[in-house]
């Protein structure tokens, strides 16, 4: 597939695009902003079905994966290509970008698993989800929790699947093993031991590569440093922690000294073939030489006290509880059983109750010696757990099973300052299914109140409830709490800083392809966009239940749909293709460039291909308007004069479907001959009745000396001095309107396909003093936040975005802002007060033009 990619760029694309000058430039410039937004659109499609396809709702098979990834890898060029055309080759980095993702998903799709990540030794802070074939399931879902979700793990490392390939080669072991695995396999089982044994003594006295040993000495030091730090060893085994646990059949050492860490590892590495692993696997059909060995290397919790927690009954599904187990000291007392423990049965609903408990005696528990190995001491007969962390334990286990979509078996402690820690996290075995018959839609409907149903686009399937918390500025944002619901009335790649924290998402306005909807897909957020109506309907503190499987939103806690949604199997997930194409889109879909503000807003910066499409967008929409302010490109231009009873001095520019057929033949031109579809709504809002007021307003002259070289027309040449001027087409508008000492600035794209759409407004300027400018720049501010703009203001400058919605909202805001512009056209004059911003603030808002 690298063949056809460089066939399709050398024919199609070259890194230096040719130039052209002056208005025939602007055009060509434009078509290919035009063919960016296309393309860009059609990446996030394809995004969105690879996304929508990790539901569980569909099967698919490697063909699909193949045809899917070709298809956006091609799209994605094209976006690169076409946004340094526009640029005059600003941003040729991204080539490299592209490349260096575009090689290593090439050769994942192609097998080469490990060419992806070819370390032997990766850090706690580097693990997730994608790489569980390259670290096993029990470190990558580790490194999820502590990754994705915030939620405290111990530091440490893992040992790569790739390590223990290079074991086995260094020391000559495969053949060895094969033979004994042969002789086990012909005599039936029946020297299970014995060839264990054998088998396992190879293992302890082989040696490890030198490459190897240093990468984990580096690792070591960089954990421990000097310090007199202790590890847990730990098996990450691929396949284990899977559909087939595994549990207690691999082995883990406690509290092993640094120096003591490398034959630790090497009896890790052994236990893939003790008895009863060899057993397990061999019942379950496959071989042990199936099997491959990563191993965590954690930094030992000094554990006051441990457990593990069920998030819900295996016993008993539908019992709507929790249950845990706990101990003083080292878990390992509770998760082989060895002593009586503290037992706690909790209900799944807020506040969580104790249902039930039972405090043993407790006679020992295990303690880690500060030299290394661990030690059985006595214990107190008291509670292990106080409420607050048996809460504390409920919200996070619940918040983990939401992300990983099914009933979760965690390990857990608490340190001696009463930290939480995960430990190791995996899916519950053993639950029974329940029958898909108990949550018929028609029978919820008679218990529970439809609040929304069909009501906006799934972005993201999945089931999820609780309490409505609305965000509508960055103070909510930042007090969102864990496991509320996310209602807003835009959706924006700003949530993702809490997405770890959201139980569902539901927007008045978004695209189930826009960024947002790739993030919700990425943390696995059950999604609703473009509702339109979600926050009216949806308050704060309001109990719901959103059932993004089939659309509908219901008031108050729906445990029917909740338990069979959580408990149903999934099996298709264990597949091959499954794996693979998550692990595709673990560098396709994050997003990591959210802000255009950000120092890391650049082509290095990029790490996934949603990256590169939301910095190719940004920066596509930043030239386009840039490129305006160049006096050269319109000089030559065919131009219409406006003929209107407001006094603009408005030229138009028509680059193709902006005016009708007969406005072609013209120099003069009425409105009723616009066809661009954004100037025709910016133009209902200017021409509005009693918005548009020419009588003069006397001022105290103070306006700033430069002020009329600052506020020049910034798209006028000496053929248009002293006119304004609109560049249109049939979706595009960008205007530059000088009246008197005000400059006005609007650059607008609206199509069928919001994910193109979006508005930039600028205002500054002013005769009065600086001190009414701003002030008129405030009232700008609270009307355009109002109307969902993202603003930002300086002095008397005013710059307003808004983007990814509907051509509805794009047409009711542009012509919001023609009759702002009328409006607040020398307003300045009378904002002689604060007090006078909040005045005509409501009189706008209310449609009141009147200005006294």
């Amino acid at each position: 597939m690298l063949g056809i990619l460089k066939r399709i760029k050398e024919k199609f694309f070259h890194k230096e695009p040719p130039r052209i000058s002056g208005e025939v430039a602007f055009r060509s410039i434009f078509a290919r902003f035009r063919e960016l937004l296309n393309n860009n659109n059609r990446a996030l499609e394809i995004v969105a079905d690879m996304g929508e396809k990790l539901s569980g709702d569909y099967i698919f098979d490697k063909t699909y994966i193949i045809n899917s990834y070709n298809e956006l890898a091609n799209t994605i060029y094209k976006v690169i290509y076409n946004l340094n055309i526009i640029s005059s080759n600003k941003y040729i980095k991204l080539y490299d970008r592209f490349e260096d993702i575009n090689t290593q998903l090439r050769a994942l799709i192609e097998g080469k698993s490990y060419t992806l990540i070819e370390d032997l030794v990766i850090f706690m802070n580097d693990l997730n989800e994608a790489i569980a074939d390259v670290v096993g399931n029990k470190a990558a879902r580790l490194g999820e929790v502590r990754n994705k979700l915030n939620y405290s793990t111990p530091d440490g490392f893992a040992i790569a699947i790739t390590a223990y390939k290079r074991f086995l080669d260094y020391n000559e072991l495969n053949e060895k093993i094969e033979r004994l695995l042969k002789l086990w396999d012909a005599e039936g089982e029946k020297n299970t031991e014995g060839i264990s044994s054998e088998i396992r003594s190879l293992f302890i006295k082989a040696e490890l590569p030198p490459d190897l040993k240093a990468e984990m000495e580096k690792a070591i030091h960089k954990i421990a440093g000097h310090k007199n730090v202790l590890f847990a060893v730990r098996s990450s085994a691929v396949g284990e922690d899977s559909e087939y646990s595994f549990a207690g059949q691999f082995e883990s050492e406690l509290n092993v000294p640094k120096d003591e860490t490398f034959n630790a590892y090497k009896r890790v590495l052994a236990s893939l073939f003790t008895p009863r692993a060899m057993t397990y696997a061999y019942h379950k059909g496959f071989s042990p030489l199936e099997l491959s060995m990563a191993v965590l290397c954690l930094e030992m919790i000094a554990a006051s006290v441990s457990g593990v927690i069920y998030t819900i009954d295996p016993t008993d599904p539908s019992s709507n509880t929790l249950l845990i187990n706990a101990n003083w000291g080292l878990g390992k007392t509770v998760v082989e059983g060895s002593v009586s423990l503290d037992r706690f049965k909790i209900s799944r609903d807020p506040p969580y109750p104790i249902l039930e408990q039972k405090i043993s005696s407790k006679k020992k528990m295990l303690l880690a010696r500060p030299e290394g190995g661990t030690m059985e001491t006595e214990v107190s007969a008291n509670p292990c757990l106080t409420e607050e962390q048996i809460k504390e334990l409920v919200e996070v286990a619940l918040k983990l099973e939401r992300y990983f979509k099914k009933p979760q078996d965690i390990e857990w402690s608490y340190d001696q300052k009463g930290k939480l820690y995960i430990l190791q996290i995996r899916p519950l075995q053993g639950i029974t299914e329940p029958s898909k018959t108990s949550v018929g839609i028609s029978a919820l409907r008679d218990k529970y109140q439809v609040l929304l149903e069909k009501n906006g686009v799934i972005a993201q399937r999945g089931i999820a409830a609780g309490k409505v918390f609305v965000v509508e500025t960055d103070e909510d944002i930042v007090n969102f709490p864990q496991g509320g619901v996310l209602v807003t009335r835009r959706a924006s790649p700003r949530f993702g800083r809490i997405m770890h924290k959201v139980a569902a998402i539901l927007t008045d306005i978004g695209s189930p392809t826009g960024h947002m909807a790739s993030l919700a897909r990425e943390f696995r957020v059950p999604a609703i966009v473009d509702t339109r109506i979600a926050t009216q309907v949806l308050k704060n503190g309001m109990e719901i239940t959103i059932d993004a499987e089939e659309n509908i939103v219901y008031e108050g806690i729906v445990k029917e749909i909740l338990d069979y949604y959580l408990i149903k199997e999934s099996p298709f997930e264990d597949t091959r293709e499954y794996r693979l194409l998550k692990q595709i889109l673990s560098r396709v879909s994050p997003l990591n460039l959210t802000d255009p503000n950000d120092p890391n807003f650049y082509p290095e910066g990029c790490h996934t291909f949603h990256d590169i499409l939301r910095f190719a967008h940004e920066k596509a929409v930043a030239e386009i308007i840039e490129l305006h302010r160049d006096k050269t490109i319109w000089e030559n231009a065919p131009a219409k004069k406006l003929k209107t009873k407001i006094p603009l001095d408005l030229v138009l520019i028509d680059l193709g479907g902006g005016l009708s057929p007969e406005a072609q033949k013209k120099t003069t031109i009425s409105p009723q001959e616009i066809t661009a579809l954004p100037m025709q709504a910016l133009w209902k809002g200017l021409s509005a009745p009693g918005v548009w007021q020419i009588e003069p307003v006397a001022v105290a002259f103070k306006a700033d000396t430069n002020m009329t070289s600052s506020f020049q027309n910034p798209s006028s040449t000496p053929k248009y001095l002293g006119l304004n001027l609109a560049v249109i087409s049939r979706e595009y508008l960008n205007l530059s309107l000088r009246l008197g000492y005000h400059f006005n600035m609007v650059d607008a794209y609206m199509s069928d396909n919001m994910v193109d759409n979006y508005i930039y407004f600028r205002f500054s300027g002013g005769v009065t003093e600086i001190t009414r400018r701003t002030r008129r720049a405030q009232l700008l501010t609270k009307i355009l936040e109002v109307c969902d703009f993202r603003v930002n203001t300086k002095g008397d400058l005013v710059v307003a975005r808004i983007r990814e919605i509907s051509s509805k909202d794009v047409a009711e805001r542009l012509e919001m802002i023609g009759r702002l512009i009328g409006f607040t056209r020398q307003l300045d004059v009378m904002l002689k007060s604060d007090q006078a911003i909040d005045y005509y603030v409501d009189q706008f808002l209310s449609n009141n033009w009147q200005r006294h």
